[in-house]
């Protein structure tokens, strides 16, 4: 047998064996160099406004859409369309869905004289999930990001400030700790499939320390400098390797935190100076957030084989005449939740939309993405 086809039955072995959130490529992972732009509609053509917050690895896409009575939560699949995620309860005033699941569990929140964090397990089945304050519901909660065993992470008002959550079904609401007598606010914004939560804690009423959550080790601060006050750090998501998406507002921008090197700043685009935001990562440890440009806002993706790109020049001809804003969410098949403005658009205008970016050619499952991640580590080899 050659070399090739060792190398691509290694492949197949190894993507059928082992758990997907296990698979890590030895060498980095190339990032599609076009992609498909798909607008995904409104609820309410008349606001004509919507925005896409998270994927699954079905292509399910999740988000909010400005309508005449509020913002509403939906949910998005090639099949249907933009669906109103419903099941709340009495009047609301308005609902957001931030995260969903690949078994379709959806979580956000929902403004019931005050915020609520919320579960959807259908399109109709909607629940309230509990808050931490003392004094019961009505207090600000917000579920932020969901796993695939159902873990629920957030945060909730408290007695004083607010608390970083995780939830599950058995357990509820639990606090996730705090790092310190003196920090006041803390979120959980990401969780992986091994439970380990990333999030932002603050070490005094103006500055934030980016920390990670492990069920062995609890709380930890993962910024560089723990005890420097004046430093800002945020972590939005990690992979299932527990590689870290954040950033450091206006200093460094942007980063890719690993427990061996730290926090590793990923660039800008062209024009700025530590100003990206980055808001999640997928177990290629593709990064994708929002840069800035001369134009305004402009949603990247960032790679270690490729470094900083505007999505903006990857697009096919489906995106002529778009700007695609600010990309919020990426799935293993390189799939994009983002926010862009439609050709007939300008900033601040009412005909900015949800997005899905389809890499092309398509990935239809994580295991012919690893196989031809494989088979482009080979060919860098065979150089």
């Amino acid at each position: 047998m050659n070399r090739i086809g060792i190398y691509l039955v290694a492949a197949v072995f190894v993507s059928v064996a082992t758990p997907s959130w296990a698979i890590v490529a030895e060498k980095p992972v190339p990032f599609a160099k076009q992609y498909r732009l798909i607008d995904l509609g409104v609820l309410d053509t008349q606001t004509n406004k919507s925005v896409a917050t998270d994927v699954n690895e079905s292509g399910t896409v999740v988000g909010y859409s400005e309508t005449q009575s509020g913002r509403r939560a939906f949910v998005w699949t090639a099949a249907d369309g933009m669906v109103e995620l419903g099941g709340i309860q009495g009047v609301y005033q308005f609902s957001v869905a931030n995260a969903i699941n690949d078994l379709g569990q959806v979580v956000g929140q929902v403004r019931i004289n005050g915020d609520h964090a919320y579960l959807w397990d259908s399109p109709t089945e909607a629940r309230d999930i509990g808050t931490l304050h003392p004094s019961g519901p009505g207090f600000g909660t917000k579920a932020l990001d969901i796993n695939n065993s159902g873990q629920v992470v957030g945060e909730s008002d408290f007695s004083i400030g607010t608390r970083a959550f995780l939830w599950t079904e058995d357990s509820g609401m639990q606090s996730l700790g705090i790092l310190g007598p003196n920090n006041v606010d803390y979120q959980a914004r990401g969780i992986n499939e091994l439970g380990q939560v990333v999030g932002f804690a603050s070490k005094t009423f103006t500055n934030d320390h980016a920390f990670l959550w492990t069920p062995e080790t609890g709380m930890q601060d993962i910024d560089d400098d723990p005890s420097d006050t004046s430093r800002l750090s945020f972590a939005d998501a990690i992979n299932d390797s527990g590689e870290v998406a954040g950033d450091r507002m206006g200093q460094e921008g942007a980063f890719i935190w690993t427990a061996a090197g730290g926090m590793e700043p990923i660039g800008d685009l062209p024009g700025a100076n530590n100003l990206s935001l980055a808001f999640d990562i997928n177990n290629h440890g593709h990064i994708v957030g929002r840069g800035q440009t001369i134009f305004g806002d402009h949603a990247f993706i960032w790679s270690r084989a490729d470094g900083i790109v505007d999505l903006n020049d990857l697009l096919d001809e489906s995106g002529d005449g778009w700007t695609v804003r600010i990309a919020h969410g990426i799935n293993d098949r390189g799939m994009i939740a983002a926010f862009g403005r439609s050709p007939s658009g300008q900033p601040g205008s009412s005909s900015e939309r949800a997005i899905l970016l389809v890499p092309i050619p398509e990935c239809s499952s994580m295991l012919m993405c690893f196989i031809g991640a494989s088979l482009f580590s080979l060919v860098v080899v065979r150089r």
